[in-house]
């Protein structure tokens, strides 16, 4: 039979004449067995090999996202807003401020506040606003008048040439000679345009708690921002 001959043969090849076919092929079982071992061993450590590679890779491309992010907060955190600031300061004009400043920021960027500017009436801390315009007020002097207004804007700063009463740099006691406009509603219109900015409009005075369509209709002839 072909499988014995061959035995027979491996046997006188390798000296085991002594040795039985059966515990020949028990021998030879054992060997590839071995073999097959060994195999699956070299396979397992090429497996994790590449796992490791995997790993690696994921964390190169969690740390490029990662790099990204803050990249994103990086280009947040420099947004510029752009604000006007007119009335009694030392450089009135529109300035560039980083998002997040305050209207403390916007006075320096003018150059701080002239002289005789109401600074009681200006909050520092309120955030600003991109766009907005911050008109800083004249100091009242006994008898009602006001300091004249150093910045270019003088013409305009509580009441104009025309007599309209600008509701953006008025006084309290100038905005309550207005009918329908008492002490107590100039405090609050006062107060608005310190916490929400200056009015773009005229019409913005209706924002104002107490002032309706009614009431700005007898104003709007008498007033301008």
């Amino acid at each position: 039979m072909p499988f014995i001959e061959s035995s027979e043969s491996l046997r006188s090849r390798l000296h085991l004449q002594s040795v039985s076919i059966p515990v020949l092929a028990g021998i030879v079982a054992l060997a590839l067995v071995a073999i097959l071992l060994a195999a699956q061993n070299v396979a397992a450590i090429f497996n994790k090999g590449s796992f490791s590679l995997s790993e690696s890779g994921a964390k190169t491309e969690g740390s490029s996202v990662s790099s990204i992010s803050d990249e994103d907060r990086a280009s947040e955190n420099s947004r510029q807003v752009f604000i006007f600031v007119s009335g009694c300061v030392n450089a009135p004009g529109v300035y560039s401020l980083q998002e997040g400043a305050r209207v403390a920021d916007a006075v320096a960027a003018a150059g701080g506040f002239s002289e005789g500017a109401a600074t009681d009436g200006v909050n520092l801390a309120r955030v600003v606003k991109d766009g907005e315009q911050i008109a800083i007020a004249a100091a009242s002097m006994p008898g009602g008048s006001s300091v004249p207004d150093a910045g270019p804007s003088a013409g305009t700063s509580d009441s104009s040439a025309s007599g309209l009463v600008n509701i953006n740099t008025a006084t309290a006691d100038q905005l309550a000679s207005l009918p329908g406009i008492g002490p107590s509603t100039a405090r609050k219109i006062v107060a608005n345009r310190t916490e929400e900015g200056s009015f773009a409009s005229k019409e913005d005075l209706k924002r104002v708690s107490g002032i309706g369509d009614k009431k700005y209709a007898a104003l709007a002839d008498l007033i301008t921002v």
